[in-house]
C-alpha cells in the first residue's frame, strides 16, 4: 500500500557542491533516533534513520530486521522522503509558491529541492535501496547566504508543518509479545569501485513483564509507603507504651 503526501512543499534552496570537495573512498554510517525503548505490549515504537558521511557510492541498500513475533499484525509502516531536484532553476523569493511561480524570480543556475512523502506497509524484515540524492552534497543558503554542505541523508524535512527524517519506521508491539529484551538489526551496505562496506546498528527493546508495568510499579511503591507508615505507627505506639511504663514505675 502506498500513498504520497498531497501538499507540495519547497523545503530547501540548494546549489550543488563541487564533486572534488567530498569525492573518493566512501565512509558512511547510520544515525538512528528512537522513541523510548522500554515498552509495554500494545505500545508504539518509532525509529528515525539518517545516513551521514562522505565519498562516492555506486550501489547501496539498507536492511531492516525486526523480530516478527513482537510486531502487531506483523506489519510495519515505512515512511520515506521522496525527493527530487525540479528542473534547473530556483525561486529567489522563498515566499513564492511553486504553483504560482513568478518567472522574474528565477535563477537559472540553481534548482528547487522538492520533498514529498511515500508511505508503505512492510514485513518486519525488509530492505530498501536509497536514492543517489542521499549521498549528494549541497550547500543550503541561510539568511546570510553562507554555504553549509550536507547530504540528503542528513537532512530533516518539514512537510505540512511536521518534521520527517529521511526514513522512519513505525510499528506497535504485539499484545501477545513475550516479555524481555529483543534486538532490532539495521545494516547499511554500500559499494564503490568493486569494494563493499557495511555499517550495522542494533536497537535493544525491552518489553515489560507484568510486574514492570507502571500500574504495578505504582502499586508496589504505594505498598512500601503504607508498610513504612504502619511500621512507624507501631514504633511510636511502642515508644508511648515504654514511656507510660517508666512514668508509672517511678511515681
Amino acid at each position: 500500500m502506498k500513498c504520497v503526501a498531497v501538499i507540495f512543499v519547497l523545503s530547501f534552496l540548494i546549489s550543488p557542491i563541487a564533486a572534488d570537495d567530498f569525492s573518493g573512498e566512501p565512509q558512511y554510517m547510520l544515525k538512528l533516533q528512537t522513541s523510548d525503548t522500554t515498552l509495554n505490549a500494545g505500545e508504539n515504537f518509532k525509529i528515525e534513520l539518517f545516513i551521514t558521511g562522505a565519498g562516492d557510492i555506486n550501489l547501496s541498500k539498507i536492511l531492516v530486521s525486526i523480530p516478527g513475533y513482537i510486531v502487531k499484525d506483523r506489519r510495519v509502516k515505512f515512511t520515506s522522503v521522496d525527493y527530487s531536484l525540479i528542473d534547473s532553476y530556483i525561486v529567489k523569493d522563498r515566499r513564492v509558491k511553486f504553483t504560482s511561480v513568478d518567472y522574474s524570480l528565477i535563477d537559472s543556475n540553481k534548482k528547487i529541492f522538492h520533498p514529498s512523502l511515500e508511505i508503505q506497509e512492510e514485513e518486519p524484515s525488509f530492505y530498501m535501496l536509497p536514492s543517489p540524492i542521499m549521498y549528494m552534497y549541497f550547500g543550503a543558503e541561510n539568511e546570510n547566504f553562507s554555504i553549509k554542505p550536507h547530504i540528503g541523508g542528513e537532512m530533516i524535512y518539514q512537510l505540512n508543518g511536521t518534521n520527517y527524517a529521511p526514513y522512519t519506521i513505525d510499528f506497535a508491539i504485539a499484545n501477545n509479545a513475550s516479555a524481555g529484551d529483543r534486538d532490532i538489526l539495521i545494516s547499511f551496505i554500500y559499494k564503490y569501485g568493486g569494494k563493499w562496506y557495511q555499517d550495522s546498528k542494533t536497537i535493544r527493546l525491552h518489553i515489560n513483564h507484568w510486574y514492570e508495568k507502571r500500574f504495578w510499579q505504582d502499586f508496589l511503591q504505594l505498598t512500601i509507603l503504607l508498610g513504612f507508615a504502619l511500621t512507624l505507627l507501631l514504633l511510636l505506639k511502642e515508644i508511648w507504651s515504654i514511656r507510660a511504663w517508666f512514668i508509672g514505675a517511678f511515681r
